[in-house]
C-alpha cells in the first residue's frame, strides 16, 4: 500500500485485476492494482474449494479492498469468469 499511498492522491483512477488461478493445488483469488504496465497484488485469498468462483464470491472478496481504496476512482478489470456488469 506504501506504493498506492506514495504514488496515488486522493480522487486518483486506479486500474485494478481481480483474477482466480489455480497455483499447486491451491485455489488463489487474487486483487492486483496496475502501476507502471505492471499488476502488483494487493489482496489475495486462498479459496476453500476447487474451481470458479460464483457472483457473490468475487463481491465479497473485493469488498475490502473497496473500503481500502474508497478515495480513489476504480476501473475493475476481470477475465471472463467474472462476466456481467454486476
Amino acid at each position: 500500500m506504501m506504493i498506492i499511498n506514495r504514488e496515488f492522491s486522493d480522487g486518483s483512477q486506479l486500474i485494478i485485476t481481480i483474477d482466480r488461478t489455480l497455483w499447486k493445488n491451491n485455489n488463489i483469488f487474487v486483487i492486483a492494482v496496475i502501476y507502471k504496465k505492471r499488476a502488483l497484488p494487493i489482496y489475495w485469498q486462498i479459496l476453500p474449494k476447487k474451481g470458479s468462483t460464483n457472483l457473490a464470491e468475487p463481491k465479497a472478496l473485493i469488498k475490502p479492498v473497496l473500503r481500502l481504496l474508497k478515495k480513489s476512482k476504480l476501473v475493475i478489470i476481470g477475465d471472463r469468469e467474472f462476466h456481467g456488469v454486476e
